[in-house]
């Protein structure tokens, strides 16, 4: 799956119960060779059957949405946001400078990276833990704790994260405001010109 090729699916949708018909469409507005889109097309059909026929075994023409509260949705959603547009899309993409080479100036930076993202994950792995408590437990027990950090041994018993006032950097949220604002707007000009990015 590639999202440059549009034969993504995009879990925002599933949860607000897009219909089968909707992920054809979708794949019909990507850029998917006319022999490749009729075998996307029949995984979607085997997929999406197979995938609903064993949730819970869950009626067709109700969208998942109407299981979750609407609160849980919108809380749901923003998690999601901060792991895809906030975590991969721009905090992985910018640290990947500290990782490429063996420059000793970039010891610490590395370091500080590290440790950054390290708090990131499992934050993000905490705040996902109420609604996918199977998955972020595996993921938990996987991910290993830093040297000078303790944690719990069950992401099932650690507290649920919280704002630390002492990380908030006006400054800097600044600074990067002024430096995503314009990838958003081409990412936005590529998409509304069904161009395809770099």
């Amino acid at each position: 799956m590639s999202k440059s090729l549009g034969n993504v699916v995009d879990p925002i949708e599933v949860i607000c119960g897009i219909t089968l018909e909707g992920l054809h469409k979708r794949l019909g507005e990507g850029n998917l060779d006319p022999n490749k889109l009729k075998v996307a097309i029949e995984g979607q059909k085997r997929i999406f059957l197979m995938v609903f026929q064993n949730v819970g075994q869950m009626p067709f023409d109700l969208p998942l949405s109407h299981t979750l509260p609407r609160y849980h949705y919108q809380v749901i959603h923003t998690i999601y946001s901060w792991w895809q547009f906030q975590l991969c899309d721009i905090f992985i993409e910018v640290i990947k400078p500290y990782f490429f080479g063996d420059d000793a100036s970039m010891a610490a930076s590395k370091a500080h990276a590290q440790d950054t993202l390290w708090v990131c994950l499992d934050t993000g792995l905490r705040l996902l833990h109420p609604f996918m408590p199977f998955v972020t437990e595996e993921l938990w027990q996987q991910h290993r704790s830093l040297k000078h950090c303790e944690r719990e041994k069950s992401i099932m018993i650690s507290d649920y994260p919280s704002v630390v006032e002492s990380w908030r950097n006006e400054k800097v949220e600044y600074e990067m405001e002024v430096v995503e604002s314009p990838c958003e707007l081409a990412l936005q000009f590529l998409e509304r010109n069904k161009l395809q990015s770099f």
